[in-house]
């Protein structure tokens, strides 16, 4: 899996709304396949330079929206059903 891009800290769009699209962009696109593990909060941290508290954000934002579930102990993975 290719490297998440660190946000653009120029653009408007604040940086846990640029990962947050990008994630999304990715699964909707089967880049991150129904049951396959999402990146940790320490891997978001390492690829984009985004805070541990704004991983969480990204990942419970997610998780809030129908992309993501979460394995207590595992971690985030992408559910059988997307949103629509």
């Amino acid at each position: 899996m290719d490297r998440l891009p660190e946000p653009d800290r120029r653009s408007t769009t604040a940086p846990y709304l640029q990962v947050l699209a990008e994630l999304i962009t990715r699964i909707r696109a089967g880049q991150y396949a129904p049951g396959d593990w999402l990146p940790s909060v320490t891997r978001l941290q390492q690829e984009t330079g985004i805070a541990d508290r704004t991983a969480r954000k990204v990942l419970s934002t997610l998780m809030e929206r129908g992309y993501a579930r979460l394995s207590p102990g595992m971690g985030y993975y992408v559910p059988d059903q997307l949103p629509e």
